[in-house]
């Protein structure tokens, strides 16, 4: 019972400061969702900026080259008079014309009705089909076309084909231009240049993988071995890895971490080597539009996801603290609170038996006094009786009740006994029995009863026989 302040206070306290802190975390569990949200979209969005402006970047630039080429008077009158050894010394000349020329692996040059007059290129006729579909495109527009093409050896081709005029615009074939092309490498190297802002690490690490779909294990083994690489295609069950950032130690976490489907997988945050990555899936499309590959961005925001939980511990430690006190000061109050009211509850207590003991005393004192004047009626001659405010007797002596009958000595009133005995006639016999039924001329009760004094009269009685 002491206790029971303490508990009908502090267990809904406790408990509210329970469901606020719950709130609390959960707000924070939603601040970070939407942060790790806006950060996924924002990333995203980046990756697929970068890629097309990549894209953009270097169609104009194999364009600008191919321009330039096109404007080699040598090379018109090669084409107009298809002598192919001209030609490929122009070719040959042109690919070893360095930086502009760096990174391109094929160069080839085709009549206007498509027929090849010269391919030259540092490996063999690779990724002819992806070619041929840009140079289609670049017959049909007259204008220059470019696209995307996977060569057997996990290389991402850039083929770019424009048309060729002499001075007079008229065509004198197509020329066609494979640049590979490091996709994770551009990336990197732009996020160095531009930055975002947003105090995410510029350089986020990349995996390439390639679509099996699409690829000829024999060739690309192949390809690999020639490079001084192991070739490990059966990694993941539907890509292979083309390429990536990371280092040796890191690779197996990458790859497990991001998941076997590579292709579908959904970015996310992840954790490697006790850092947090946001995870970017950005798939690539051919010429073809067909899904060859995907490159996955692993952008670190270890800073700011340390710095969310930082917000976490500090709130979580600062609320447990202050609820702590709160607590502690609330939990003595109630205790002094109980302790003045368990003293008063033992005064009103120690009260209340003094006053029954007292009320006690006092009843023997009255039940002594009261059988005292029992005795003391008792012992006069003269027929005595007391009468309460309503007139009725409580107390009568030996001499009265021989007076009275013998059949109605209990509950009776002075009127019955001094009334002419027809107030039972009457509608009020109260009212009647005082006013006008009642033999003595004087009633001295209700004298006494109105002026609180005593009285004292003296009637004649005269019984019935005179």
């Amino acid at each position: 019972m002491e206790n029971n302040l303490r508990k009908n206070i502090l267990n809904p306290l406790y408990l509210t400061w329970i469901l606020l802190l719950g709130s609390i975390l959960f707000i924070f569990y939603q601040s970070h969702l939407s942060f790790l949200n806006r950060e996924s979209v924002s990333a995203r969005g980046q990756a697929e900026q970068y890629l097309k402006e990549i894209l953009y970047t270097e169609g104009q630039h194999q364009e600008s080259l191919l321009a330039i080429l096109g404007e080699n008077h040598q090379l018109q009158e090669a084409l107009r008079s298809k002598n192919i050894l001209l030609v490929k010394k122009q070719a040959q000349a042109f690919l070893e014309s360095p930086p502009k020329t760096a990174g391109m692996t094929h160069i080839h040059f085709y009549s206007p009705e498509l027929e090849p007059l010269v391919e030259h290129h540092h490996a063999d006729r690779l990724g002819q089909k992806y070619a041929d579909q840009v140079l289609i495109k670049a017959k049909r527009t007259l204008k220059t076309a470019y696209g995307l093409g996977l060569d057997p050896l996990s290389t991402l081709t850039f083929w770019t084909s424009a048309p060729c005029y002499d001075h007079n615009h008229s065509l004198l074939g197509f020329i066609l231009s494979g640049q590979r092309v490091n996709l994770f490498q551009e990336i990197s190297q732009r996020q160095d240049q531009t930055g975002d802002g947003t105090g995410l690490d510029p350089a986020p690490k990349v995996l390439l993988f390639l679509n099996k779909q699409y690829l000829d294990q024999e060739k690309w083994e192949r390809g690999l071995q020639l490079t001084g690489s192991i070739p490990r295609w059966n990694l993941l069950p539907d890509s292979v890895l083309a390429n990536h950032s990371f280092a040796d130690k890191e690779l197996a976490e990458a790859i497990s971490a991001w998941g076997d489907n590579t292709i579908t997988s959904n970015p996310g945050v992840i954790k490697l080597a006790g850092r947090y990555y946001q995870t970017t899936n950005q798939i690539i499309h051919d010429i073809k539009t067909r899904p060859v590959g995907n490159i996955v961005l692993f952008t670190d925001i270890d800073k700011n996801i340390r710095a969310i939980h930082r917000s976490y511990y500090t709130v979580i430690t600062i609320f447990i603290f202050l609820g702590g006190i709160l607590l502690v000061l609330t939990s003595i109050f109630l205790k002094k609170t109980e302790q003045r009211l368990n003293n008063f509850k033992h005064r009103l207590l120690t009260e209340s038996m003094d006053r029954e003991a007292s009320q006690a005393k006092h009843h023997a004192e009255l039940q002594q006094t009261w059988q005292y004047l029992q005795n003391i009626i008792e012992c006069l001659g003269a027929p005595l009786m007391v009468v309460n405010d309503d007139h009725r007797i409580i107390l009568t002596n030996r001499s009265l009740k021989k007076l009275l009958p013998p059949t109605n000595q209990q509950n009776i009133s002075c009127r019955d006994i001094f009334s002419s005995g027809t107030d039972a006639q009457q509608d009020n016999p109260e009212e009647v029995n005082c006013k006008t039924q009642c033999i003595l001329p004087h009633c001295p009760v209700r004298e006494v009863f109105t002026t609180n004094q005593p009285s004292e009269n003296i009637y004649p009685v005269f019984e019935k026989n005179g």
